[in-house]
Order: structure tokens, then sequence, then C-alpha cells
């Protein structure tokens, strides 16, 4: 239930009697950074966290005391080619080849959407 994307955080609050899950909480799109960090004393699964949409690689930039995944991060839409370059091999090397693996199925789509802009806007001019 915690991951279902109808759940809010306000429901959340509104039912302290629930026992809510946090790593379905943590993979629900209605969750922010924001939240999280209100609420850090909680068992946020920082993997899903990783992962949900809401999630930039700013945002990991702005907080790196948190201990973000990048195999999460590697399932991230977010994801861009240029976050791959700070992927550190040995803070990672168990999960390297699952980290591979997830950035080899990324669509990209935000870089290619940018790509095809500037190269739009060239031809256009």
């Amino acid at each position: 239930m915690s991951s279902n994307p109808n759940i809010t955080w306000k429901d959340v609050i509104n039912n302290p009697d629930i026992d809510w899950c946090y790593s379905g909480l943590s993979d629900n799109t209605n969750i922010t950074i924001d939240i999280v960090l209100e609420n850090i004393e909680k068992p946020w699964s920082f993997y899903l966290l990783s992962r949900n949409p809401n999630i930039t690689y700013d945002i990991i930039q702005k907080y790196p005391e948190l201990p973000w995944s990048w195999r999460g991060y590697s399932q991230n839409q977010n994801l861009r080619i240029s976050d791959v370059d700070y992927l550190d091999y040995e803070k990672n090397k168990n999960d390297w080849y699952q980290i591979c693996k997830n950035i080899s199925f990324q669509p990209f789509d935000k870089d290619r959407e940018e790509f095809y802009e500037s190269k739009t806007q060239f031809i256009l001019k």
C-alpha cells in the first residue's frame, strides 16, 4: 500500500496507526527529498529512494552525506549520461555488473531530447 501512487505524505501523517512500509514509501512518487529530510529518522530505503523519479543527480550532489545507491540511481529515469562520469568504481564494485546493466537499458530520453533540440535550433538558424 505504501508505494501506491495515490498515497501521499499527508495520508501517512493523518494515519499514524498504520504500520507504514518505508521501503514502499521510498519508491512512492509522492515522496520528495524535503519529506525525507524532515523525517530522516524514518527507516527510508535509499536504494529505492535513489530510483525514485523525484530524485535527480543535483539532489544527490547536494546531500552527499546521505547513503545514496548508484545501483538504485542507475534505474532512475532522471539518470543523465553526464551523471555516469561521477560513478566511483571502488565504492560500487560489488554492484558494478548490475549498475552497468541498468545503465545499458536506460533510454537517456532527456539527453536525446536536448541533443535533438540543439541540432534543430542549429539547422533552423
